[in-house]
């Protein structure tokens, strides 16, 4: 691949011509973390308390800067190559006045050299893949210098065996890239368009391997900054996970989880059956390792601990506390937990909801009631586990609130953080993240219910909602696409919407306390 430029790219390959996506990537919060370590047997950073947070690669900062709005308690820090992401980031947080986040600009060894901090969490989100060999060795040894005994690694890359289309599609990318391209945009917008050109031809590996026809169709509607990030890089290695583990185990790092709650538990990964019978009495990483071959693993979320013994099993989930994200409360009757079926149409089942969905019983409170007592705790809680791996519920770093709005009731943010982002990105990026100090994330909405978000404060509730729809009818049908609103926003889409807003974003938005 070559360019116009040389300085496209970082010395070591990585592309700094464009700033990537801004997202908000919700496996890398702290309470996940915690979660899933303690969920496995092993202790955890106590994220109620005051703790430090890293963010390696951080990109636009999205994340971590949600994170310093959610956990005001905590002190964090981002760390990227790209000025001009750290510019943005260092920008957003002195518009909210953030004062428990710094940003570093550089590598990764020279974040590690000057760093004094010894940190309870740190992340890495997919930058692993898309760098030098040396630079993932960097990577991984930045996190060990900079974590304290007993901290947590976020760990998320991509790996073998299911991440071969994708590694095929950037050598693919890399091959068709054009010599005199004006820009990374214009090879990348090229070199989909030639792909998609033998495509159409029927070529072998297109034809033989069908899973890359649609990969290349989410290619073509994907942002033009991702597209440059994902496949104009230098490099990209996904490996086996037992590789990486392996990798990471010189380093003194145990595997202790995954923030993915569906794959939390291995048997969630294989049918029930022989294949997910082998995995039983095997110890955890052997199971992950064996889960992740045959499940066809093409990214990962993973958890590892610093210099932890395999005997260490202080495992406290209880404190948790344990809610509903489906509001109204309706669930299935059965779901597909990654490949394993369960089934909620069962007494149990039945029995912890009614404790459960308002998020203000922590688990060992579930456990602990009355109703359950015919269950007995083992089953309980494997149940918890189930409903937890169904996203239809989730943990809470303490007690939400009752979600109760009336029509005449004027609201406002309980923090700076959505209408800050809302003016910066939502046009662009077509969400808006609002952050939550109960559920020690953030909740992400689009289209026209994050517009009605915003458009509630100061106002009741008819009058935002008529607010929002004259907003949505004076944008462009291309500001319209961008944000996921249809172009002809007739009365009946409106009053779906609208009905939706009232019914589960708002009471959502008020029982995590975002708004108030």
């Amino acid at each position: 691949m070559t360019s116009p430029q040389a300085s496209a790219w970082s010395d070591d390959g990585y592309v700094t011509e464009t700033p990537y996506t801004r997202s908000y990537l919700r496996y890398q919060t702290p309470i996940a973390m915690s979660f899933a370590a303690q969920a496995n047997g092993f202790d955890a950073p106590d994220f109620r308390k005051s703790f430090h947070y890293c963010d390696l690669g951080c990109g636009e900062a999205v994340t971590v800067l949600a994170l310093a709005t959610a956990y005001p308690h905590g002190t964090f820090v981002g760390v990227d190559l790209n000025p001009v992401h750290t510019a943005h980031a260092q920008a957003f947080a002195e518009r909210l006045n953030l004062k428990n986040i710094t940003f570093f600009t550089g590598t990764f060894d020279a974040f590690a050299a000057q760093n004094t901090v010894e940190f309870d969490y740190v992340a890495a989100h997919g930058v692993y893949s898309w760098v030098a060999p040396e630079v993932r060795t960097s990577l991984v040894q930045a996190a060990h210098d900079c974590l304290g005994t007993g901290g947590l690694f976020y760990f998320c890359h991509y790996v073998l065996p299911g991440g071969a289309p994708t590694e095929a599609l950037f050598h693919m990318f890399k091959a068709l890239f054009p010599d005199d391209a004006k820009s990374l945009n214009h090879g990348a917008a090229q070199a989909l368009k030639t792909l998609r050109a033998l495509e159409k031809a029927n070529v072998a590996i297109f034809d033989e391997q069908h899973d890359l026809r649609e990969s290349l169709t989410e290619l073509e509607n994907r942002d033009a900054r991702y597209l440059v990030h994902e496949f104009c890089n230098q490099h990209f290695c996904p490996r086996f996970f037992k590789d990486v583990a392996d990798d990471l185990a010189q380093q003194d790092f145990t595997f202790v989880g995954t923030t993915r709650p569906e794959r939390l538990q291995t048997k969630n990964l294989l049918p029930i059956g022989s294949a997910a019978e082998a995995l039983d009495g095997q110890s955890l990483l052997d199971a992950e390792i064996q889960a992740s071959l045959f499940s066809n693993d093409a990214f990962r979320w993973d958890v590892f601990k610093k210099a932890v013994k395999p005997s260490q099993t202080v495992s406290d989930i209880g404190h948790y506390f344990l809610d509903s994200e489906a509001f109204p409360f309706a669930y299935p009757k059965s779901v597909t937990l990654w490949d394993r079926q369960v089934s909620f149409d069962t007494d149990v089942f039945r029995a912890i909801i009614n404790p459960a969905h308002s998020g203000t019983f922590t688990i060992n409170d579930v456990i602990q009631h009355s109703e359950m007592v015919e269950f007995g705790s083992e089953m309980v809680l494997q149940t918890v586990f189930d409903m937890l791996a169904s996203r239809k519920f989730q943990p809470l770093v303490r007690s939400a609130l009752p979600p109760v709005s009336r029509s005449k009731t004027s609201f406002r943010f309980t923090n700076g953080f959505p209408t800050i982002f809302f003016e910066r990105d939502f046009l662009t990026e077509g969400f808006v993240c609002f952050p939550s100090e109960i559920t020690g994330s953030a909740i992400v909405l689009s289209g026209f219910q994050a517009l009605a978000a915003v458009q509630i404060i100061g106002r009741d509730i008819p009058t935002a909602l008529s607010t929002t729809r004259s907003i949505i009818e004076s944008l462009s049908p291309k500001v319209r696409k961008n944000i996921g609103v249809p172009v002809g926003y007739a009365d009946e889409l409106f009053k779906r919407d609208e009905k939706r807003f009232k019914n589960q974003t708002l009471p959502k938005l008020i029982k995590y306390e975002i708004i108030s």
